[in-house]
């Protein structure tokens, strides 16, 4: 488990291992690390809808967040916050290139296939680019996330969590199985993810059947 306070005895899952240090103290210029600060169980409904809402830059601070409480984990494997910056700023362009497109299209429906400016091809470039390294951005933190906790899972003999969803899903994947852990469900098959995947794939299937 992560923790084990008001909720109860859960199951000492995580290992939690104090820092070693050369010397007897900390530089200054080194943060502290707090062993009792674990990632915590949150709902998995409620991060999806705030991404949704925030334009899937609400990830980026989660990652953060975890950066540090994945350290407490005593995991050689470690997740920066670098990564989850670069993620924000790749998401935030993304958007605001989104938001430029419209302003380089002419009002003229059949101008912008027949004549197109140097500013419309730059802008589709940039929302192209933009969106790509986002991506590509989003999946390494999940893959990353999802090592260190498939370390801590393999130190007490657990079997590693999915690939597939990590990609799929990402950080909503990843609380999904941090609230299992600390349910001590790690053991039992992911339903959750199994039927969100085939709901998805379901409505791209009717989409493509009735509109397409």
């Amino acid at each position: 488990m992560f923790r084990g306070d008001k909720m109860g005895n859960l199951p000492q899952l995580f290992e939690r291992k104090k820092p070693e240090f050369k010397s007897l103290s900390t530089p200054a210029y080194l943060p502290s690390i707090d062993i009792e600060k674990v990632p915590q169980k949150n709902s998995v409904f409620v991060l999806g809808i705030i991404s949704l809402v925030t334009l899937w830059i609400y990830p980026a601070f989660w990652y953060m967040r975890r950066s540090r409480e994945f350290v407490n984990l005593g995991t050689e494997k470690k997740l920066g916050k670098n990564l989850a910056a670069f993620y924000l700023a790749m998401q935030v362009l993304f958007i605001l290139s989104i938001i430029i497109l419209p302003f380089t299209i002419s009002e003229n429906p059949g101008s912008f296939s027949q004549n197109v400016t140097t500013a419309q091809i730059i802008t589709l470039m940039l929302v192209i680019i933009f969106f790509v390294i986002s991506t590509l951005s989003s999946i390494a933190l999940g893959i990353k996330s999802r090592g260190i906790i498939n370390e801590a899972l393999k130190n007490k003999g657990e079997k590693n969590i999915s690939l597939l969803f990590t990609i799929i899903f990402g950080s909503l994947y990843i609380q999904y199985e941090i609230n299992r852990i600390i349910e001590d469900k790690e053991k039992q098959t992911p339903v959750a993810p199994w039927i969100l995947l085939l709901l998805i794939l379901a409505a791209i299937g009717f989409g493509i059947l009735f509109f397409g």
